[in-house]
């Protein structure tokens, strides 16, 4: 009967994203395209988009059905912590390169490979966030889909 009422980690994992999606627009609305915006990069756009859409749907709809699921609230919890940090690197990241930040791949004037902060570690830091907080919404919704 877990599927009829509402669970606290998959409450918060629902406030975390819209949170998450609020915050990293901010920086992001100030950043321009560049001036060498490659526009023949952006159909990979389309892909990644219906892969959101399935993937923000697909294990809540399994976990109502109580199918292809782990059972126990740990695996929900674990997903939720692993949802925070995965937002919050995302979101650091994105608040790290500040202007330089851009969705399309583009040349920037002011250019320079990033070397501190979460870049010290990662390559590419914001997309390790953006996995971890996939990962983590999965197992939050106790789909076999986040488990590795």
């Amino acid at each position: 009967m877990d599927n009829i009422r509402s669970h606290p980690a998959r409450t918060g994992v629902i406030i975390l994203a819209f949170a998450g999606q609020s915050l990293t627009h901010f920086p992001a609305a100030a950043v321009g395209k560049g001036p060498a915006d490659d526009p023949s990069s952006r159909w990979i756009f389309v892909p990644l988009i219906v892969i959101a859409i399935v993937f923000a749907w697909l294990p809540p709809h399994l976990d109502h059905l109580d199918h292809w699921t782990i059972d126990g609230d740990a695996v929900r919890y674990t997903g939720f912590i692993i949802t925070a940090v995965g937002g919050f690197v995302r979101v650091a990241t994105v608040c790290e390169l500040g202007h330089r930040f851009s969705i399309f791949v583009a040349l920037q004037p002011d250019h320079r490979l990033q070397t501190n902060g979460f870049y010290r570690f990662v390559r590419h830091p914001s997309y390790l966030g953006a996995i971890l907080a996939m990962a983590g919404w999965a197992l939050v919704f106790r789909s076999i889909i986040g488990r590795s």
